[in-house]
């Protein structure tokens, strides 16, 4: 940790505004219904007093998700969209409630040392902002933002995440990168759902950040960092009939992973790359392989690009002029993770089957967090402008 926390000062002098950083090696309706108040939402009531102590981890048997209770209310599938939509956001504006109350809660300990006091900080501001941004959605579907739980009960919650005690940095950041897993739990079950485009948008921008404060805060206390999402997500074929928006948009996903592929395997190839940055470029291309077998097993026309890529035309074209150094290398592969977390923000919100979206759901919380740790690699920790 002391060698983490020597580079996190270094950082927090390279970092403007606040950024969201990380370093180091890193759901037919009806029938659905059910398996959305089963999945993620587990959660019935508000955490509301300290004689609330059903602290009970509950796993769905479809899932291997872990679910934590008594900390969001569940939200309602109505025959309305537009209720339904007010219900699911609602819920995700609990949650950052919730974010809210334990960055807080955190942020005024004296237990954390300046650099990473500094990253809490901006992660308490980003939660600050995503509230504010959610109460304003609701309000436009014309629905009641419910103002935060004022009772909230921090030894309560800790004990819901496996906390016995919050004595240490290193439970804070436990914490922390806990409620940010807990957090893509809580949006990639509602994505899907959600039919009004601006909302869904602003979900999975949402929960791509949460991918990137999660990979960052999982590696600084040692925990492995993509390791719930192949849990959390349902990659059954879909019962849906895919639109013409979902094959465009599949298939141009598809691409983009192909090349992302190529552009992996074309660094690993130029063996520049040391012993830290080809252990995790490799962990990274195998990730991409996966995400290509998803796309390809989703049961449409693949129409794949017959023309060979060139390495070269597609690093100008992300920006990057020079590949002959190690650094050179390693931003053209965070070039092509934040392209990827682009492009499906600005898909996925003319989706219509759910299993397709969940896939893309998916891809973007892990292509963001591979984003992050290349951006914290790199030492380029810049404002982040998906909003």
């Amino acid at each position: 940790m002391k060698v983490a926390f020597c580079l996190l000062t270094s950082i927090a002098v390279l970092m403007p505004s606040y950024p969201i950083t990380n370093w180091s090696l890193y759901t037919t309706e009806a029938k659905q219904t059910q398996k959305l108040n089963n999945y993620n939402y587990l959660i019935q009531d508000l955490v509301s007093n300290k004689e609330n102590k059903t602290n009970i981890v509950s796993t769905d048997p479809n899932t291997s998700e872990i679910a934590y209770s008594n900390l969001i209310s569940k939200p309602k599938i109505e025959k309305n969209s537009k209720t339904t939509d007010i219900s699911l956001t609602t819920s995700l504006l609990q949650y950052e409630h919730l974010a809210v109350f334990i960055y807080n809660s955190c942020a005024n300990t004296k237990l954390m040392s300046e650099p990473v006091s500094k990253i809490i900080d901006m992660h308490l501001k980003r939660h600050q902002d995503y509230r504010d941004i959610l109460t304003n959605s609701i309000k436009k579907l014309q629905g009641k933002a419910l103002k935060p739980n004022i009772n909230y009960d921090l030894v309560t919650i800790q004990k819901s995440f496996g906390l016995s005690n919050l004595a240490t940095e290193k439970d804070l950041l436990t914490l922390t990168a806990k409620i940010e897993e807990y957090g893509i739990n809580t949006y990639s079950s509602s994505i899907a759902y959600i039919e009004h485009k601006e909302t869904r948008k602003l979900a999975i921008t949402i929960m791509s950040m949460a991918g990137r404060h999660s990979a960052m805060l999982h590696t600084l206390v040692g925990l492995e960092f993509i390791r719930y999402p192949k849990d959390i997500f349902n990659f059954s074929k879909p019962t849906q009939k895919p639109s013409d928006k979902d094959i465009e948009a599949i298939n141009m996903l598809l691409n983009l992973e192909n090349q992302a592929l190529f552009i992996y395997e074309a660094v690993l190839a130029t063996k520049l790359l040391a012993a830290t940055g080809w252990k995790t470029a490799t962990k990274f291309r195998d990730i991409h392989k996966e995400n290509i077998s998803k796309l390809q097993s989703l049961g449409i026309k693949v129409v794949i690009q017959n023309k060979p890529y060139d390495l070269l035309a597609i690093a100008n074209n992300l920006g990057v002029n020079n590949l002959s150094r190690e650094k050179d290398l390693m931003i053209l592969l965070d070039r092509i993770e934040e392209q990827l977390c682009k492009t499906i923000m600005s898909t996925v919100e003319n989706m219509s089957a759910k299993n397709y979206i969940n896939t893309f759901v998916y891809i973007s919380v892990t292509a963001s967090q591979m984003n992050s740790i290349w951006d914290a690699t790199l030492d380029r920790y810049k404002e982040i402008s998906y909003l």
